[in-house]
């Protein structure tokens, strides 16, 4: 009886996920923030631009620096089709990205790469 509501569970768990359009949130307007340690707070606003189709995001970057209003901006309307994470790795923002893949006729967001970005500082 246990194996068959876990079952039943799982599929019910499944449909819904199957259902959702957009699984990882690449397609919706977002900003969260990243502490930057002592350079500050980076604050990330992601804005969907267009269909789900090869690069349908832009993405800007400002730091916000410690102790004041002062924002610069790191990353200005980047387009992209997905992103999965922002850290600071040293003086660099590091991007993790999915591109669209060409080869792929799904059109989704698939190939992963990595990329850096400068990280500028406050003065």
């Amino acid at each position: 009886m246990k194996l068959l509501f876990i079952l039943a569970l799982f599929f019910v768990s499944t449909l819904s996920l199957a259902k959702e359009a957009d699984p990882n949130n690449y397609f919706k307007d977002r900003t969260w923030t990243v502490d930057a340690g002592k350079l500050g707070q980076l604050i990330i606003t992601n804005t969907y631009v267009a269909e789900p189709v090869q690069l349908p995001n832009k993405l800007t970057v400002e730091l916000q620096c410690p102790g004041s209003k002062k924002k610069i901006t790191a990353i200005k309307e980047l387009k992209y089709c997905g992103v999965d994470a922002v850290s600071v790795q040293g003086d660099k923002i590091e991007l993790m990205l999915v591109d669209y893949d060409p080869q792929d006729s799904r059109g989704y967001c698939m190939k992963k790469r990595k990329e850096y970005h400068p990280l500028p500082k406050c003065k």
